[in-house]
C-alpha cells in the first residue's frame, strides 16, 4: 500500500501551483510506473501547458507506454514536442504516423535520426500498411527523401534510385566490458554499407550486473541490391577480448519500384 499511497501523493502534487513541484512529481511518476502513474501522465497530455505535455509524454516514453494515434495526432502541430513524439509514434503501431516520421527525418538532427529509424521499424513490424506507405514516400518524394533524409547517398539525381531497395536496420547492442569501445555495422556480402559503421564509446564505469544497452539505427538506399548477397549486422569489441552482443535486431528491406523516375514537370 505504501507504493500506491506514494503514487497517489505524486498525482496530487501535479496540481501544485509551483512548477518545480510539478516537474519533480512528473519525474518521480516516470520512475514509479504502474497503471495509476500512467493514467495520470496520459491525462496531462490534454493540458494547455506545453511543459507538462512534453514532460508527461517523455515520462510515458520511459515507461514504454503505448499511446493511441487518436491521442498523439492532436500533438503533431507542436514543434517543441517532436523529439518526444517520435518514439511514442513508433510504439503507436499505427501506419498513419509514417508521414510525420518521414517528415521528421528532414527536420531533426542527425543524432535524432536513429530514433526516427527505430520508430519507422516499429511501425513496419506492427502494421504492414506502414511498409507500403514508406515505399510510397520513397517513390513520390524521390530525391527529397533519398538526398535529404538518407545522407549516405550524397547525390541528387533521383533517376539513379530506380530498381533500388530501401534498407532499415535497428538493434540494441551491449558489451561485457565497461571500458572497451564497440564497433557496429551493417554489411552486404563482405561489403560494409557506407556510413553504417558506428563506434560506441565505453561507459567508463564498473560493469553492472545488467550491461547498458545502446541503440543502433541505420537507413539507406541500396542502389545495386542483389539477391545473392546476405545482409548481416556485425558487432564486436575493439579490445578483441570483451564479449559484444546484440538484441532485438530488425532488418527491413523495401523494394523501390522500377518506375521511380525524376519528375521533370513535363
Amino acid at each position: 500500500m505504501g507504493g500506491e499511497a506514494a503514487t497517489a501523493a505524486l498525482v496530487h502534487q501535479l496540481d501544485s501551483p509551483d512548477e518545480n513541484s510539478v516537474a519533480a512529481a512528473l519525474e518521480a511518476l516516470a520512475s514509479a510506473g504502474g497503471p495509476v502513474a500512467e493514467q495520470a501522465l496520459r491525462a496531462r497530455l490534454g493540458l494547455d501547458e506545453p511543459f507538462q505535455r512534453m514532460a508527461s509524454l517523455d515520462a510515458l516514453n520511459r515507461l514504454g507506454a503505448e499511446i493511441e494515434w487518436d491521442v498523439l495526432r492532436y500533438l503533431l502541430d507542436e514543434p517543441s514536442l517532436r523529439g518526444v513524439l517520435i518514439p511514442a509514434l513508433g510504439r503507436s503501431g499505427d501506419s498513419r504516423a509514417v508521414d510525420y516520421l518521414v517528415d521528421s527525418m528532414r527536420r531533426v538532427s542527425p543524432r535524432r535520426r536513429q530514433a526516427v529509424c527505430q520508430a519507422l521499424l516499429q511501425l513496419c513490424e506492427a502494421d504492414p500498411n506502414a511498409c507500403e506507405l514508406l515505399q510510397r514516400d520513397a517513390r513520390t518524394l524521390g530525391d527529397e527523401l533519398c538526398e535529404s533524409l538518407l545522407e549516405t547517398i550524397g547525390e541528387s539525381d533521383v533517376t539513379q534510385y530506380a530498381g533500388a531497395v530501401l534498407v532499415l536496420c535497428y538493434a540494441q547492442v551491449g558489451s561485457s566490458s565497461s571500458s572497451a569501445q564497440m564497433r557496429a555495422q551493417l554489411v552486404h556480402g563482405s561489403t560494409v554499407f557506407t556510413d553504417s559503421l558506428l563506434f560506441i564509446e565505453p561507459a567508463g564505469t564498473a560493469a553492472a550486473a545488467t550491461p547498458a544497452m545502446h541503440s543502433y539505427g541505420y537507413m539507406t538506399v541500396w542502389r545495386n541490391a542483389t539477391g545473392s548477397e546476405d545482409l548481416l549486422f556485425q558487432i564486436k569489441s575493439e579490445d578483441g577480448v570483451s564479449l559484444a552482443f546484440a538484441d532485438s535486431i530488425v532488418i527491413i528491406i523495401i523494394r523501390l519500384d522500377a518506375d521511380l523516375v525524376e519528375d521533370t514537370g513535363g
